[in-house]
């Protein structure tokens, strides 16, 4: 071999061809350009992931379909009597739920007295429920002309997205 080669490699066509070590060391500036187009690409999907997930679409929705979804929870109250029941469980395939809730394909929906618990999602990726309820005072009783529209994401507490007396 002669000075400044490290190797004999075949060609496809033609006779061998020998490899210095420049060639050998510029594959490594493509060896990092894979990497970081591989990390962007996972960067870029769990992006994608965060910002499609359930309670960030419902969080980002406009304040007059949160008005609507909270009318649409009142409905339900009205339609539903809980009779001598503390609260109950309504099926989440009743054709007499309102559009907006049934849009959200809920996995569980209860009702009591004073408020409206929608399950959407249960898991810890990607949860959601939905609680349209009386607000607590500061002394720990509950307002009864003040109702919240709250998200939770079963992780961090709820958020309060629309409040209105009723």
């Amino acid at each position: 071999m002669r000075a400044g080669h490290v190797g004999c490699q075949v060609g496809r066509f033609g006779p061998p061809r020998l490899t210095t070590s420049v060639e050998r060391h510029m594959r490594v500036p493509k060896i990092i350009t894979a990497l970081i187009a591989c990390a962007l690409t996972v960067f870029l999907l769990l992006l994608y992931c965060q910002l499609t997930r359930k309670y960030v679409r419902f969080e980002n929705k406009s304040a007059k379909y949160h008005a609507d979804f909270a009318a649409a929870c009142d409905s339900i109250l009205a339609r539903y009597p809980l009779g001598t029941n503390e609260f109950l469980e309504i099926s989440t395939t009743d054709a007499g739920l309102p559009e907006i809730v049934r849009d959200l394909h809920p996995e569980r929906i209860k009702i009591a007295t004073n408020w409206v618990w929608v399950l959407v999602d249960g898991s810890h990726t990607d949860g959601l429920v939905v609680v349209w309820e009386t607000q607590w005072g500061p002394d720990g009783t509950k307002l009864t002309n003040v109702w919240n529209l709250e998200i939770g994401d079963g992780e961090d507490g709820s958020k309060a997205l629309y409040v209105t007396n009723r």
